[in-house]
């Protein structure tokens, strides 16, 4: 290192090319001796970018699309576009497709061509740090500067005489455990942790040196980290995030995920960042996420979240990368066949002809190189020791070549055990019975369990699999025989979650009994309602009537009707007065003079046990009693439901059923409309320049779907200037703009009928004792899982994330929202 920092301060300005761990070691020796070199650092790979061509951001998803293979095969190609020249004609396909592609890339915009080396580079010399044993195209690209540059590759250091040690041990875990004795003993005679080093490239090992060296009261500090895609923050993202219409709408949403859950800690602050540095890329791109999920996945396991490294901490990781110093203590560990040196294998898109033909090292070539850098490393440094055992678990080992070929002497040791090592095996017991609680528990797979069941030389069971298993066919006939019947909201919650389904309505187990206020208010409104025909006009006789209602139902739920529901009731009433008068006013001026209000319906079921489903329709509107055309109102005291954006997921399909029953009750019937109405509203947002009774009026709106023709006006001669309907707007021609939910009728009695199939398939599911844990999630939103979110059995429940089912947007009709984006969640 002392010469290398001579020359920098010789040579003043250079390029130096070599590893990032060098560079890092190399910047903290220049800062300690006070030096101030001018450096231009340059890795082999940006050197070679610097002579050839420039990535775009997107250049690996362009390539991925414009070949059509998945984004490993695309980013191994990729690797290997610098060595090809697109004024050279290769006698092989794989180079031919490769010449092809980077001229593709070029045209596409995804590779750009560099300034001119000369101008980057000027005619400073050029040192090469770390590279000893690179392949021949780097070599090649470096003898294309010799005439205009002074290449410098400082001397080897030479071979020392002084011994290394060799410890043989019996098996895997008391070599780990030799390894911490002899730190350890180190460490007790003055050597820093700093200057300890362990070579370990494998891994595998990590979780059991971790374990065992926390024995001896030492750090493990590895340098190696988890990819991003493996971690359940970008996992939770890529299962739940991708339902905009434009990439814009993902973006944001992955922004709004990624801000709640990096609150909960600065680590997964950081990992957000992580995130949205890779998927911003892909901001202005056409369609939406969903189309780059595979290539942005990629992406993310190549891109490392490090583990923490600590002071006082000894250093595990690939010695042949690392900052190194003569007085370091390195310990090569695992010094068996087949594990050291490195194997490469021919497992790239080119194969070694094709790599001969470029000039390239093959792979037998690489395998010899990496052994020579190995042993250039055991050849260099003063304290070297090295160690193999000759057992792994049930396998037996044996001595590396690699040890014959050491031109050092070597004072060998046989060690005889663990028996005489002070760990403790207690403590492995209790850190082994943790992560069977946490495996079983919360489906946590801790490293650390399986290295400890090889330890304590147990047998892993099998993963804990939380999947329900179909309740046995005695089992299924012995709840579903009191059954026959079933009403549609009661066949929802199956939609929304089948195990719910089961607990509620199979098991009987909700705890929840009494009527709530928001059930006594409904109730109410429904009882009122249905007798709107017959209610009075005038607003005082209405008031009188609607009291006198309200006392008989309050008398009639002595038990079940608190003071406090009874004022809140007592408020309502005001409002109830007022929609009935609105109501009664479209009414009015409707062409429908027909209503039948809280009619009961059945609809008969192919089940063996459930045989009906039942329902009632808060309206049904007709011309003339022996008409066919309908239009249908479902009257709403809570949350107004969704639009049919999730109906082939068997949810918010209520007014569907009601469709369906008058579609096999009537012949050929002709609806107009289905709309729910909000007869009851909250607290209301406030609007400039509007008063409250118009809010009102806008909450009271029909929210529902229109037929695409003007018998809108036959429901409401005034609905334009009354604003009747929420969604349906009017051109000036007559007809209703894009904007307005509308349908086809032809389509629509699709839609009744595949409807249909959906709910006999969803019986036979129940009758087969099919109740899987499967709530499901609404336009892969996680937290909109309406299942979930008033569910009584979550102490009981087993979900994890895998088991959330999307129930995607997808509108049978295919009309186009209003941009009166009223919420009708």
């Amino acid at each position: 290192m002392t010469s290398i920092l001579t020359k920098l301060n010789q040579l003043g300005r250079v390029v130096v090319i070599s590893p990032p761990d060098i560079k890092v070691g190399l910047l903290k020796a220049v800062t300690n001796a006070k030096l101030i070199p001018d450096v231009l650092w340059l890795s082999r790979e940006t050197f070679i970018t610097l002579m050839t061509y420039e990535e775009a951001p997107l250049t690996l998803a362009k390539a991925a699309r414009h070949l059509n293979v998945i984004p490993a095969i695309a980013d191994d190609m990729i690797s290997f576009l610098p060595l090809i020249d697109l004024e050279k004609t290769y006698d092989s396909p794989r180079l031919d497709v490769l010449r092809a592609l980077k001229k593709d890339l070029f045209d596409l915009g995804a590779l750009i061509l560099n300034p001119t080396t000369k101008d980057r580079l000027k005619n400073d010399p050029i040192m090469v740090l770390g590279y000893k044993a690179i392949d021949r195209f780097f070599l090649g690209l470096l003898e294309t500067l010799k005439d205009t540059h002074q290449i410098i590759w400082p001397l080897d250091e030479p071979i020392k005489t002084s011994a290394i040690t060799l410890d043989v041990y019996p098996n895997d875990i008391d070599e780990i455990i030799g390894l911490a004795h002899a730190i350890a003993d180190l460490h007790h005679h003055g050597v820093s942790f700093d200057h300890i080093k362990v070579h370990s490239t494998n891994p595998e090992d990590h979780p059991l040196i971790r374990l065992i060296f926390n024995r001896f009261n030492l750090i493990a500090n590895i340098r190696h980290g988890h990819n991003l895609a493996s971690l359940p923050m970008a996992k939770t993202l890529f299962d739940h995030v991708w339902i905009g219409q434009t990439i814009a709408d993902d973006i944001q949403t992955v922004h709004e995920r990624l801000s709640t859950l990096a609150k909960q800690s600065a680590d997964k602050a950081s990992i957000a960042s992580r995130c949205l540095d890779v998927i911003a890329k892909y901001a202005e791109m056409p369609g939406r996420l969903d189309d780059y999920h595979e290539v942005i996945t990629y992406e993310m396991s190549k891109t490392t979240i490090q583990m923490p490294m600590y002071d006082q901490g000894i250093l595990i990781t690939d010695l042949l990368t690392a900052d190194l110093r003569q007085e370091d203590h390195l310990f090569i560990i695992k010094a068996n066949a087949g594990i050291l040196p490195k194997v490469h294998q021919n497992n790239a898109y080119l194969d070694d002809n094709d790599k001969k033909i470029l000039g390239v090292e093959c792979s037998f070539e690489e395998n010899r190189l990496e052994k020579t850098r190995l042993l250039g490393l055991i050849h260099t440094y003063d304290h070297i020791h090295l160690s193999y055992s000759e057992m792994n678990q049930s396998d037996e080992l044996y001595p590396s070549f690699l040890i014959e070929d050491i031109q050092r002497p070597i004072t060998k040791t046989v060690r005889t055990g663990s028996g005489h090592t002070p760990y403790s095996r207690s403590q492995d017991l209790l850190t082994l019975s943790k992560a069977i609680d946490d495996h079983t528990s919360y489906g946590v797979s801790s490293p650390v369990l399986k290295q400890l069941y090889g330890a304590l030389y147990k047998h892993l069971p099998k993963p804990y699999d939380n999947a329900f298993s179909p309740l046995s066919e005695q089992t299924t006939n012995a709840l579903l025989n009191p059954i026959k019947t079933l009403s549609y909201s009661t066949l929802n919650t199956y939609f929304e979650c089948p195990f719910k389904f089961l607990m509620a309505h199979l098991l009987k187990l909700d705890p929840y009994d009494g009527e709530s206020l928001p059930l006594s208010l409904g109730n109410l409104f429904h009882d009122v309602l249905k007798d709107i025909t017959d209610l009075p006009d005038a607003e005082e006789d209405l008031k009188d009537d609607l009291e006198g209602r309200l006392s008989q139902f309050i008398n009639s739920k002595p038990d079940d009707i608190s003071a406090h529901d009874v004022f809140y009731l007592n408020h309502a009433l005001t409002q109830l007065k007022e929609v009935i008068l609105w109501i009664k006013a479209i009414d009015q001026a409707s062409a429908f003079d027909v209503s039948t209000t809280e009619a009961r319906v059945e609809l008969s079921l192919p089940g063996k046990h459930i045989t009906t489903l039942v329902g009632k329709i808060d309206k049904i509107k007709s011309t003339n009693p022996t008409t066919n055309t309908f239009y249908v109102v479902d009257y709403k005291t809570g949350r107004a439901a969704y639009p049919l954006d999730y109906i082939t997921s068997g949810l918010y399909a209520q007014l569907m059923f009601y469709l369906l029953f008058l579609s096999r009750t009537h012949d050929h019937p002709t609806f107009l409309g289905f709309y729910y109405q909000n007869v009851h509203t909250g607290v209301l947002k406030a609007e400039a320049g509007v008063s409250y009774q118009d809010l009102l009026r806008k909450a009271w709106r029909l929210d529902g779907y229109t037929i695409n023709n003007d018998f809108a006006q036959m429901i409401d001669s005034d609905a334009m200037a009354r604003n009747t309907f929420a969604h349906y707007r009017i051109k000036k021609d007559g007809t209703p703009d894009k904007r307005s939910w509308t349908y086809d009728h032809d389509q629509l009695i699709k839609v009744i009928n595949a409807f249909e199939s959906l709910i006999h398939e969803t019986i036979e599911k129940i009758e087969s004792g099919d109740f899987p844990v499967q709530p499901k999630m609404l336009g892969g939103k996680f937290s909109d899982r309406p299942g979930c979110r008033f569910c009584s059995f979550k102490d009981i429940c087993f979900m994890r994330i895998d088991d959330v089912q999307n129930a995607p947007k997808d509108n049978p009709l295919k009309v186009s929202e209003s941009e009166d984006t009223d919420d009708v969640a």
